[in-house]
C-alpha cells in the first residue's frame, strides 16, 4: 500500500514511469513544453523537475511534479496510490 507521495514517486520510478530532470528549467515555458512532449508517448510518465529555475532548492527544496495522472492509465501499482 502506498501511503504518500514519496512512496508513490518510489513505485512510479520503480516501474520506468518516472522522468527526473536534473537541469534548471523555466517554470512558465519550458515545463509546459516538457510536458506536452512527454505526455504524447505511451506510457506517459510523469516528470519530476528537480531544480526548478527561481527557485532556490537548497532553502526550499521544492521541486515540481507535472503528468501526475499519466502513470496512472498503464500501471496497476500507481493506480493504488491514486486512489
Amino acid at each position: 500500500m502506498i501511503d504518500d507521495l514519496r512512496q508513490w514517486l518510489q513505485a512510479v520510478e520503480g516501474l520506468g514511469e518516472l522522468v527526473c530532470i536534473d537541469q534548471p528549467v523555466d517554470p512558465d515555458e519550458e515545463m509546459a513544453a516538457v510536458t506536452y512532449l512527454v505526455a504524447k508517448q505511451t506510457p506517459s510518465p510523469a516528470v519530476l523537475f528537480e531544480r526548478p529555475s527561481g527557485y532556490d532548492a537548497e532553502q526550499t527544496g521544492a521541486r515540481l511534479l507535472w503528468n501526475i495522472l499519466g502513470p496512472t492509465r498503464s500501471s496497476p501499482a500507481t493506480r493504488t496510490a491514486a486512489t
